[in-house]
């Protein structure tokens, strides 16, 4: 699909605008207190990125897997704007979760490896086999020191909102951008449902004959999926930008630029 041209130049332009000003910050590496400001940087500059590969995507590709990157950026947004406002407590509970979910994932190669041992045996099969199981001990025990943490995006979007509110601003940010935005992308795009299966069949109404199609033929979303990354990112990079006491005006003048 063809973006318009004053929207992709504005969203390239925000992109560049984003990148340049995260490149510039100088974070003190020995201090602790600032490494959750470096993680939200991290997932700044992975929103900017995962933004330029939404554009190309839907320039060039196919609009079902431009909804997988979109998907992706408004993680990597939520993230950001996460770390932002929760400082360290949310860095050390995104840890918590990390764990957590690596620790599920050792466990569960392990049950499975055992399983799968119980039913080949059952069935006569003595061949050896390579074992599911990858050792994550090295990993997990990185995050030692770190209490482990039940988190998803539903729930970062909640406290999301009540941590805009500690500002002193109401917001329905977060639960607009789990409920609407990313729940849209998932059942719509991200998950192998029946409707995505639905835009790669073709019924012809005069035979009934169904036929299937190389590539999906979505309703159209893209340029609101290009739009709204760009103004998401220039939200999250003016809130860690502005820990940093830096200009953020021309980003106001981008999200004018980008018509929303």
């Amino acid at each position: 699909m063809k973006i318009p041209t004053p929207i992709a130049k504005a969203v390239r332009t925000t992109i560049r605008e984003v990148r340049t000003t995260a490149l510039s910050v100088t974070i003190d590496g020995g201090a602790v207190a600032s490494h959750d400001v470096a993680y939200a940087l991290a997932a700044l500059a992975h929103g900017a990125m995962l933004l330029e590969r939404l554009l190309a995507e839907i320039e060039h590709g196919d609009e079902l897997v431009a909804r997988l990157i979109a998907r992706a950026q408004v993680e990597a947004i939520m993230i950001t704007m996460y770390l932002t406002y929760g400082r360290a407590e949310a860095l050390e509970t995104l840890a918590g979760a990390y764990k957590r979910v690596l620790s599920a994932q050792s466990s569960g190669l392990n049950r499975a490896d055992t399983r799968i041992a119980m039913r080949a045996a059952k069935m006569g099969h003595s061949a050896p086999r390579q074992p599911l199981s990858i050792d994550m001990s090295e990993i997990i025990k990185r995050h030692d020191n770190v209490k482990t943490a039940k988190l998803n995006f539903e729930e970062i979007g909640k406290r999301l909102e009540i941590l805009l509110e500690e500002r002193g601003e109401f917001s329905e940010t977060g639960g607009t951008m789990y409920e609407l935005v990313y729940r849209l992308l998932s059942n719509h795009g991200a998950h192998s449902n029946l409707w995505v299966l639905d835009q790669y069949l073709r019924v012809d109404d005069d035979s009934g004959s169904i036929a299937v199609v190389p590539e999906s033929d979505s309703s159209p979303m893209s340029e609101a999926m290009v739009r709204g990354g760009a103004v998401m990112l220039l939200m999250a990079a003016q809130g860690v930008f502005e820990r940093f006491g830096m200009e953020v005006a021309s980003f106001e003048k981008l999200r004018a630029a980008l018509d929303l």
